[in-house]
């Protein structure tokens, strides 16, 4: 149960969130704290930002395109442009 309450306090779905507002915001949490949201270059398509250590990333935050496959499972891709 403590795993699932240390998920919901540092986890959310936004709509319609540009990715630097993405940024303004795991720039405020923990490492770990993610966000889920439309992609803003991609229609149709999610983008996972993630707060990441420094030296896994030099900005701190990771984003990852989410697609759907034609076989209807979804792919994670890292993307710079989500």
């Amino acid at each position: 149960m403590l795993v699932l309450q240390m998920y919901t306090l540092h986890s959310m779905f936004m709509l319609v969130v540009h990715r630097d507002v993405a940024l303004d915001i795991l720039s405020q949490q923990d490492i770990g704290s993610f966000l889920v949201r439309d992609s803003t270059t991609h229609p149709g398509c999610y983008a996972l930002s993630v707060k990441v250590p420094k030296y896994d990333n030099p900005v701190g935050i990771s984003h990852y395109l989410i697609t759907r496959t034609p076989q209807n499972t979804v792919r994670f891709k890292v993307s710079y442009l989500c």
